[in-house]
């Protein structure tokens, strides 16, 4: 931006204008075009989001099993994903995985149902489009 005020000090007053005007196109053009990948890349965003959620949550889950307190970590064939939600580990150490699991947790369904929502705008006919939006908002609640 500073360059163009450089470039425009030598230039006639009306040469000026010109390129405020093109720099407020391009500007509208460059909003208009980030609202749109924000839009098309929305549901995918969210759940690659929700899964290095819980991936930080599976990392950071300080240990203990059904069968073993004493081990470290989580291990994938002897937690189950539940594990990540409580307050204390199995271990008794305080699980700082809850935040991030729950937050992982959270974001996963609303991402589906944006998803639903998008694809019922896809139709030709109302009512499928209706179907579709009323098949993502209870996809919302009972993911939980």
């Amino acid at each position: 931006m500073h360059m163009v005020y450089m470039v425009c000090l030598h230039c006639r007053p009306k040469q000026i204008s010109n390129n405020r005007a093109a720099i407020a196109s391009y500007r509208q053009f460059i909003n208009l075009h980030i609202g749109q990948m924000i839009k098309k890349y929305s549901v995918l965003a969210g759940v690659v989001i929700s899964l290095i959620l819980m991936a930080i949550a599976i990392s950071v889950y300080p240990g203990g099993t059904m069968y073993d307190e004493t081990t470290v970590g989580f291990s994938w064939t002897k937690n189950f994903i539940s594990n990540l939600f409580g307050k204390r580990a199995l271990n008794g150490a305080e699980n700082p995985a809850m935040i991030w699991a729950y937050s992982g947790m959270i974001l996963f369904p609303c991402s589906y149902a944006l998803f639903f929502i998008h694809m019922g705008k896809n139709y030709p006919k109302k009512m499928q489009a209706l179907y579709s939006n009323m098949a993502g908002w209870p996809i919302l609640f009972l993911r939980f």
